[in-house]
């Protein structure tokens, strides 16, 4: 009798542990354009892309992506254009360090207020470098790797200070490609290749915050390079990149590395071979998408991956207007492009409406209770660029933009 229950336990707990470890990716809104070797970076619940290339020119192109409408938005573009460079978050800020601007690696650090949607140039980088890998730890950001010339120098960026300190250099040089992640107080170094890309390496490197060393972990279960890597539920997962040194010879194989086993793994492919994706994480979800596929084609392709049936990283579906039952027609914005003042007209609304307007990273900047069809904003002292205007009520939600010119 207890092998026949035990037996019964099993076989309705296996299809429930399976679907619990069933993870997918789900398409998302379109990058507004094709490049490939961007920055991906979150903050506040929402991933900012910045740089790349679109195969003409390395680009200075800013973008956000706001999780809860599903919808992109641009911001100041980047004073210097880069690729295959290192961008992290301290404080509330964001630094894109280094890359390739199209004919050389530089030293740039530039920082990001999302807040005033303005840049800062710091302290410049030690070491001119693209094809950089890095990871932000301890409210520091670590650079490694480089290309040209397979830098192992390790330099080490203290925001609080906009300074500089060089640490243990790695065991190899290599050239990287977004290729770094962090897990606690380790930085990870995966794959990479020499400066002419001929010979590709499956190395897997930890460097110890703590203890300034390196150390080299199991190797991934094959070379790659240009694939990119983010910490994802306690592991480290890389996704896509070159298998060797052809160009064409792309691949969506996803690797999964466990710290406490230094073991790597295998999971759910990407739905395309890519190179050069760039990926990040806001809570129970990875956001992953351009780059190139296998036949030298740049994609807009940008999917979320994450759990089935796993809410717990999402915000709530109530903010975007192709998910509500607020219909565009039913709310308007004149004049738009506007100067001065904008008046907000709603057909249809209900008790406890309320509207605000905020910046294109979804910051607010005024809300007022709506008690007629037609709500007037003054932006006569906001700066120029685009806007949006949210509204909600106890049975819809929805949302407009606004240019300010």
């Amino acid at each position: 009798m207890k092998r026949s229950l035990l037996a019964l336990l099993l076989c309705i707990s296996a299809p429930l542990l399976s679907q619990a470890q069933t993870y997918t990716y789900t398409p998302k809104t379109n990058l507004p354009s094709v490049r490939y070797a961007f920055n991906s970076v979150t903050l506040n619940n929402k991933v900012y892309i910045f740089g790349g290339s679109d195969m003409i020119a390395v680009q200075n192109i800013a973008q956000v992506y706001d999780v809860a409408t599903n919808a992109w938005f641009t911001l100041q573009p980047l004073p210097y254009a880069v690729t295959e460079a290192f961008a992290g978050e301290v404080n509330g800020k964001i630094y894109v360090v280094g890359g390739w601007n199209g004919s050389q690696g530089v030293n740039f650090v530039q920082e990001y207020d999302p807040i005033a949607n303005a840049w800062t140039q710091k302290a410049t980088m030690p070491t001119s470098r693209g094809l950089v890998s890095g990871a932000v730890i301890g409210n520091k950001i670590f650079i490694t790797c480089g290309y040209p010339g397979q830098f192992n120098t390790l330099e080490v960026y203290d925001p609080a200070t906009n300074s500089w300190s060089t640490n243990a250099s790695a065991p190899y040089g290599m050239a990287q490609d977004l290729g770094g992640a962090a897990l606690g107080s380790n930085m990870y170094v995966a794959g990479g290749a020499n400066d002419s890309r001929t010979t590709l390496y499956d190395y897997t490197l930890q460097y110890n915050t703590t203890t300034n060393t390196w150390s080299t972990k199991a190797p991934l279960p094959e070379q790659r390079f240009a694939g990119c890597a983010v910490a994802y539920q306690g592991k480290i997962h890389y996704f896509g990149g070159f298998k060797t040194h052809n160009a064409q010879d792309v691949t969506n194989t996803h690797y999964i590395y466990d710290e406490a086993t230094n073991a790597w793994s295998t999971g759910l492919p990407l739905p395309k071979r890519l190179s050069h994706v760039s990926a990040t994480v806001i809570g129970n979800k990875i956001y992953i998408g351009g780059g190139m596929d296998s036949s030298g084609t740049l994609v807009n392709d940008y999917w979320e991956y994450g759990l089935v049936g796993d809410g717990g990283g999402d915000p709530p579906p109530t903010t975007g207007v192709a998910n509500n039952p607020i219909k565009q027609a039913e709310m308007t914005v004149y004049p738009n492009p506007a100067s001065n003042t904008i008046h907000v007209k709603l057909t249809k609304m209900a008790t406890n409406a309320r509207m605000s307007i905020c910046n294109a990273v979804g910051a607010v900047l005024e809300t007022k209770s709506v008690d007629k069809d037609v709500t007037i904003f003054n932006i006569n002292a906001l700066p120029a660029g685009m806007y949006i205007v949210r509204y909600n009520d106890n049975m819809q939600a929805g949302f407009i933009t606004v240019s300010k010119m």
